[in-house]
């Protein structure tokens, strides 16, 4: 009994210690209806395989894609399938998604331990943004949509969650306008 004691209390201390991945909805907040007949959206993008703890040193944007179920680029593609509703008489558009990134604005001196401390609480920003293609009859673009803020680091998985959240639910606002000015 008491060989089996340890294992399962080593066990359920090391699952407790395990970052949970954050859940995204698959609806953005608003619906956005656009005037053709048919919408077909394909998702041509791939989950990036950045982990936690993989040190990048850059100046600019670090890509902070993990963490995430489903991942960023799942859950963006549903997003745009329940949240842009078809209704017009006719036409067709097409709608691709290439590439879905979150990203923190980062520099070399935040490797740095010593320097690093310094730099906590100062605000860096964050944003998301997607590589996507609209074709209609007409004519065929590829767009970059983009949402961005500053602030200082987030506090926990709930305030990422929501930023998450309410960035898709832009870029979708965003690619919405763009299928409403192709006509």
């Amino acid at each position: 009994m008491k060989r089996l004691f340890v294992p399962v209390v080593l066990t359920s201390m090391l699952a407790g210690c395990a970052v949970q991945p954050i859940s995204l909805s698959d609806r953005a907040s608003e619906s956005y209806k656009v005037p053709y007949q048919k919408l077909i959206v394909d998702n041509l993008s791939t989950e990036s395989k950045i982990g936690v703890n993989d040190v990048i040193y850059v100046n600019g944007w670090a890509p902070a894609h993990s963490g995430f179920k489903p991942p960023l680029n799942e859950s963006l593609v549903s997003k745009i399938k329940n949240s842009i509703v078809a209704n017009g008489e006719s036409g067709r558009v097409d709608v691709s998604v290439l590439r879905v990134g979150f990203f923190i604005e980062k520099i070399v001196a935040d490797d740095v331990v010593f320097i690093s401390l310094f730099m906590v609480g100062r605000d860096r920003g964050f944003k998301c943004d997607a590589d996507v293609n609209v074709k209609t009859d007409r004519d065929s673009q590829r767009i970059t949509l983009t949402h961005e803020i500053r602030r200082s680091y987030f506090d926990n998985q709930d305030q990422i969650r929501q930023f998450i959240e309410t960035c898709q639910s832009d870029l979708i606002r965003q690619l919405a306008d763009t299928i409403q000015k192709a006509i």
